[in-house]
């Protein structure tokens, strides 16, 4: 498969995960179950300090799975960037909501590609799967499809990051999010399809914690923005691990990154 060659020579800003999470003029505040926090960033920038625990020698481990989460495309399909890396798997191989991806010679086992997803407007399922001789380990992404321009004054979310990756010691994970809207007279949060009852204090634009619960699964959080016209929504995926001491929510030691200029719909 062929590589992104600089799969994301567009350089803006992705989210790379875990730390501190920062937007630039925001700070959070606190209602009950989830931390908003106000404020209108021009850019919403994601730094690492990881610390966490270190898989055994043999585990089959996804290190990083990044890809370009937020995709306008036109025709039947679009060939989405994405970059990974593992350790101690034999082979890999990716899925796009559930149905494996047809690899011709293979794909190896770290490096960079395109996966191809359907441009239908809607939002699809991105997951790589590695596997190797003591069992196998799968990540998986949200990439949000975008084939037609929403309607003049419609509400637009023009950036979304999250934690994609987060080792927590079970219970819930407060995991950090940034988003930036425009048009947009309110904004809620759904995990796995559920909303959150803190919803209704979060701005616009801005900061908070977003509470995901840490049960050592994938779970997709999903950000809406009314106003005017349509809703606009984008969802991202967060993949928990359950650590086997309490821990502060951390991701894994190593991120391959994919950048790209976020698309004003």
């Amino acid at each position: 498969m062929g590589g992104v060659r600089s799969a994301a020579r567009s350089a803006a800003v992705l989210l790379i995960a875990a730390g501190a999470f920062l937007v630039a003029g925001c700070a959070p505040a606190a209602p009950s179950g989830t931390t908003p926090a106000s404020a209108s960033p021009g850019t919403v920038t994601v730094t690492a300090s990881p610390t966490a625990a270190p898989a055994t020698s043999t585990e089959t481990v996804v290190t990083s799975f990044s890809v370009i989460p937020d995709v306008t495309c036109s025709g039947t399909t679009s060939a989405v960037p994405m970059a990974w890396s593992t350790r101690n798997a034999q082979s890999v191989e990716f899925q796009v909501d559930g149905a494996p991806v047809t690899a011709g010679a293979g794909y190896a086992v770290s490096g960079t590609g395109n996966v191809l997803v359907p441009c239908d407007g809607k939002e699809h399922e991105v997951a790589l799967v590695a596997a190797g001789t003591s069992g196998r380990a799968s990540v998986s992404r949200q990439v949000n499809t975008f084939n037609a321009p929403p309607p003049v004054g419609a509400p637009l979310i023009t950036r979304f990051s999250m934690l994609e990756d987060v080792t927590c010691p079970g219970g819930t994970a407060e995991v950090a999010a940034a988003w930036v809207t425009q048009n947009a007279q309110a904004v809620n949060f759904s995990v796995d399809g559920q909303p959150l009852p803190a919803a209704a204090g979060f701005p616009t634009t801005g900061t908070g914690n977003i509470a995901v619960p840490c049960d050592g699964t994938d779970h997709k959080i999903t950000l809406t923005a009314t106003g005017t016209g349509p809703a606009a929504a984008s969802s991202r995926s967060v993949n928990t691990t359950v650590s086997t001491s309490p821990a502060t929510p951390t991701a894994p030691t190593s991120r391959a990154s994919v950048t790209a200029v976020p698309t004003t719909r």
